[in-house]
């Protein structure tokens, strides 16, 4: 494990890879900052409380902030697409055909799914804090995280339409081990995801078997992603958020060597 990025941020998530730019990009959601980890390291200061960050077929990133998505241009935020009137974005996700899925964190949360030409379309109400979103490798399956729920779901995805159905539990998290927060699937279709409040990454078989637990020296991981060489390399995002006495460890960016790949993420389709 390498701390590669001492922020302190106060809520660092949605770390995502570049494989065009061969950068990692993530957040301080409540910091309005976003981050990008190469060859140098920048830091853009936002005009929203962003919370997560997509890829664009077209380059550039999509990003998802307060109450609606924004394409980023030249620093500034565009705007592109508004979600329903009630509580601020929180993780989102590109499927496989191109569309952004984003979730709320709230009172009345739900997850909406953003196509190309930005219409808004919501999927799943009644959740409470909507966060990790992947698919299986034939887009299928897709993971999901309402963290409140205490547990890694799983639907089938309708690709074709860009719907959900048939909703179950892969894995539940004891509540005393922590909460499930961000998580990524890696080349074996396994689900890893952070556990909040846990200090710790799990490794999950679609079926449920706990295939691998990592150690973090954040209190507060918040969210997974493969990046770098060959996608070698499982990055965590943490957050400082809600600690009394925060450690100079937590909301770091750190690095692991896991012994398996991730997959290169899909790009928003315009």
């Amino acid at each position: 494990m390498t701390l590669v990025w001492d922020a302190r941020a106060t809520l660092g998530e949605g770390p995502l890879w570049d494989d065009r730019e061969r950068v990692l990009h993530w957040v301080d959601v409540e910091g309005h900052t976003l981050y990008t980890l190469g060859a140098e390291r920048r830091e853009v200061a936002l005009a929203g409380r962003v919370s997560s960050v997509a890829l664009r077929e077209d380059d550039g990133l999509l990003v998802a902030h307060d109450c609606r998505v924004s394409l980023l241009e030249d620093g500034e935020l565009v705007p592109f697409a508004t979600l329903p009137e009630g509580p601020p974005t929180n993780d989102g996700a590109v499927d496989p055909r191109g569309r952004y899925l984003v979730g709320t964190n709230g009172n009345d949360a739900a997850l909406y799914r953003i196509d190309a030409d930005a219409s808004v379309t919501r999927l799943l109400g009644g959740v409470r804090i909507s966060n990790g979103i992947d698919w299986s490798d034939d887009g299928r399956t897709m993971f999901y995280v309402d963290s409140l729920a205490h547990g890694v779901d799983a639907f089938d995805y309708d690709l074709d339409a860009g719907t959900i159905s048939n909703r179950r539990r892969i894995t539940a998290i004891d509540p005393d081990l922590g909460v499930p927060d961000g998580l990524t699937v890696d080349e074996d279709g396994a689900v890893w995801v952070a556990i909040w409040g846990g200090s710790r990454v799990l490794r999950v078989a679609p079926d449920g078997e706990l295939l691998d637990e990592r150690r973090t020296p954040a209190r507060q991981p918040s969210s997974v992603m493969f990046g770098g060489e060959g996608l070698a390399t499982l990055y965590v995002t943490s957050a400082r958020e809600g600690l009394d006495d925060p450690a100079p460890e937590d909301g770091g960016l750190f690095a692991f060597d896991v012994g398996v790949r991730g997959r290169p993420q899909p790009r928003f389709a315009r």
